[in-house]
């Protein structure tokens, strides 16, 4: 009975170090935070778009790279260049360092 005991207790404490394992390096770095919200501005030449997160409200300045596409809630066009986003367009899963 006690051998039975000890298998089971170790299997699930086991089970514990494996699954805190996989969470812990599924969860973003410090650096990194991935949002999703409300464009209020775009500028082109800067390449920069800020955007009004919508759990929070809180406004962020995001450094957009050349060639990258935005996922918007457009649907005709769920992917757009920053060239072709306007204010009030909802944006989604944008990683921000």
């Amino acid at each position: 009975m006690k051998k039975l005991q000890r298998k089971t207790v170790g299997l699930v404490l086991l089970a514990l170090v494996a699954f805190g394992g996989v969470s812990a390096s599924a969860k973003q770095t410090a650096r990194e935070q991935i949002l999703s919200g409300l464009v209020t501005s775009v500028d082109i030449s800067a390449r920069t778009i800020r955007v009004r997160e919508q759990g929070t409200g809180r406004t962020f300045t995001v450094r957009v790279p050349a060639g990258k596409n935005l996922r918007t809630n457009l649907s005709t066009s769920p992917s757009l260049p920053i060239e072709r986003l306007l204010p009030g367009m909802v944006i989604r899963d944008i990683v921000v360092q």
